[in-house]
C-alpha cells in the first residue's frame, strides 16, 4: 500500500510481497523497466513506494470525497494486511491453517485482477453491456417507467450516475478477488513452497508475477515467487509438486524466470542487475492468464503430458 494519507497511488503490486527482493544495506531492489523517450529497458535500484502502482487505478468515481478510496484504503487494505502475516508463514515453511490458506488463496486471486490492463477490461465490458441492457431488465423499466422519466434503463442509470458504468466494474472486480468457487478450489489443492536456496541464480517477479492454467486442467496450477529464492506451487494434482522436488533448482529458476519476464509489462524485479540482457530480449513476448479479458478458443489441445514450471 502507499504511504501516507493524502496519496491516491494505488499499488497494484503490494510493497510487503515485493520486500524479500530488498537489500539489506539500501532497503532497495533492482526495477527492469522500460525508460522514455528511447523506451530501451534499464535497470536501477529502486524503492518499493515508487513501483508498481496508477495513481487513482480504484478510486470510486461520483461518489463521496470519505468514500471514494474505500476500495484502496479498505478492501485492498485488508487483503494485503492479513496476506502479509500469511507470506512470512510461507516463507518459513511454517504449517499453513484453513484460514491462512483463504487469506492466501484470496491475495492471489486479487492480483490476478487488479492490474491496469485487467482493470481497464473490466471497465470496457461494463461500459459496453450498459449500453446492451439485459431485455428483462429493459422490459421491466418499460413496465414501471413514468411520464416525464428516461426512455430506456441506460438513460436512466446514467441520469442517476453518469460514472456508473465504471464504478460498477471497479465494485464487481472485488467481488471476483472474493470468488468463494475458485477460492476454495485454491484451497483444496496441493501446496508447496519451492527452496531454490542452492541456484546459481536467484528467482525474479515482476508487475504480473502470477503464473496460472485453467484450473480445471489435468495441468491446472498457480505458482508464484515468494523471494529471491522461495517459489510458492499449487497444483490441481499433488504429483506435479512431487515431481518437482526432483528437478535441479538452477533449471527451476531459469524456467521460472523466463516466464516472468516474458509475462511482465513494465517492470521486472531482482536483487541484482545481472538478468538486464535476458529482460530486454524477453520482456512482454509472452502472454500471461487473464481473469478479466474475454475468453479465447485455445491455439492448440491442452498438452496430454503436462510439465511442472520451470520443466517446460
Amino acid at each position: 500500500m502507499a504511504k501516507g494519507e493524502d496519496t491516491d497511488d494505488h499499488h497494484f503490486i503490494p510493497q510487503f510481497y515485493l520486500r524479500p527482493w530488498l537489500s539489506r544495506n539500501d532497503r532497495k531492489l533492482v526495477e527492469y523497466g522500460r525508460v522514455p523517450p528511447t523506451m530501451e529497458i534499464r535497470c536501477r535500484r529502486w524503492v518499493t513506494s515508487k513501483t508498481g502502482y496508477v495513481p487513482n487505478l480504484y478510486t470510486l468515481p461520483g461518489v463521496t470525497e470519505e468514500t471514494k478510496q474505500n476500495v484502496e484504503k479498505v478492501f485492498y487494505q485488508e487483503v494485503d494486511t492479513s496476506a502479509a502475516k500469511v507470506r512470512d508463514k510461507l516463507l518459513k515453511r511454517e504449517e499453513m491453517t484453513d484460514e491462512d490458506l483463504y487469506i492466501w488463496a484470496r491475495f492471489l486471486l486479487s492480483l490476478g485482477i487488479r492490474n491496469p490492463t485487467e482493470m481497464e477490461k473490466f471497465k470496457e465490458r461494463l461500459k459496453r453491456d450498459f449500453v446492451k441492457p439485459d431485455a428483462r431488465l429493459e422490459a421491466r423499466w418499460q413496465e414501471v417507467r413514468k411520464d416525464g422519466q428516461p426512455a430506456t434503463v441506460e438513460e436512466a442509470l446514467l441520469q442517476l450516475n453518469p460514472h456508473t458504468p465504471e464504478m460498477a466494474a471497479i465494485i464487481i472486480s472485488t467481488k471476483l478477488a472474493q470468488n468463494q468457487n475458485v477460492i476454495r478450489t485454491l484451497m483444496g489443492a496441493d501446496w508447496m513452497v519451492y527452496d531454490a536456496t542452492g541456484a546459481k541464480r536467484r528467482f525474479l517477479t515482476c508487475d504480473r508475477p502470477l503464473i496460472m492454467t485453467p484450473l480445471g486442467r489435468d495441468d491446472g496450477q498457480v505458482a508464484i515467487p515468494l523471494s529471491p529464492d522461495k517459489l510458492l506451487t499449487i497444483f490441481m494434482k499433488p504429483k506435479w509438486n512431487d515431481e518437482l522436488q526432483y528437478i535441479p533448482s538452477d533449471q527451476v529458476v531459469e524456467g521460472v524466470n523466463r516466464m516472468i519476464i516474458a509475462q511482465a509489462r513494465e517492470k521486472v524485479y531482482g536483487v541484482d542487475n545481472s538478468y538486464l540482457e535476458e529482460v530486454r530480449e524477453g520482456m512482454s513476448s509472452g502472454e500471461y492468464f487473464s481473469l478479466a479479458m474475454e475468453p479465447k478458443p485455445p491455439a492448440h489441445p491442452p498438452t496430454t503430458n503436462p510439465s511442472p514450471p520451470g520443466v517446460a
